[in-house]
Order: C-alpha cells, then sequence, then structure tokens
C-alpha cells in the first residue's frame, strides 16, 4: 500500500501512525459516538420533547464511547471500570454543560447555528 514511499519514508509515517493511534481511535469512537447520540435525540425528539431525548442521548452516546475505549483503545482492566466510568462520565458531562451555555451565550449575542 505504501509501495510508492521509500523505506525511510514509510518508516517515519508508519512510527507516527503507531505513536498517534490511541487517538486516532479516540476521535473515530468519539465521531461515531456523537452519531449515534444525534441519531437517538432525533429519533425520540418527537416523541418525549427535547430535553428527554437530548438526555437520552447523551446517556447513551457515553455509555456507547465508553464502552468502545474501554474493549478497543484503552482496555481498562475490570476491577478499575466503575472509577473510570465515573470519571468518563464526569468529564462527558462537563463537556456537555460547557456547550450548552455557550451555545446559549452565543444565542443571547445574537448568534444560533439552528
Amino acid at each position: 500500500m505504501l509501495e510508492f514511499l521509500n523505506a525511510s519514508s514509510r518508516a517515519s509515517l508508519l512510527r507516527y501512525a503507531y505513536r498517534y493511534r490511541f487517538l486516532a481511535t479516540y476521535v473515530v469512537i468519539g465521531f461515531l459516538s456523537i452519531l449515534v447520540e444525534l441519531t437517538v435525540f432525533r429519533g425520540v425528539r418527537n416523541l418525549t420533547g427535547r430535553v428527554p431525548a437530548q438526555v437520552l442521548g447523551l446517556a447513551i452516546g457515553i455509555l456507547l464511547a465508553f464502552f468502545l475505549n474501554v474493549r478497543f483503545n484503552f482496555k481498562v482492566p475490570a476491577p478499575k471500570r466503575n472509577r473510570a466510568f465515573a470519571l468518563f462520565a464526569i468529564i462527558s458531562l462537563f463537556s456537555f454543560g460547557l456547550s450548552v451555555l455557550l451555545r446559549d451565550v452565543l444565542a443571547q449575542l445574537g448568534w444560533s447555528y439552528e
């Protein structure tokens, strides 16, 4: 696949990819969980209303991201998973809170992406 590169360039590229493999996997899992979160939100929004749909989508997105990261990316040992999930959930909820706050501040300034 990388035959067009000379041996030195190929080795450098492979070292670079190996070095950042966890970050790349984390980003891919993050995008996948966002897509699932948005799909759930849009699927149940008309049935439950905006806030319950947002909470359900966020919860499913957090659970999916945690499960995939633990299973395929970071391989967290079973005895440490409860603590890891608590920290993961706290960080995710904090991030969500910041994004809602930023959205509200921007809306008050007259900027909206909706």
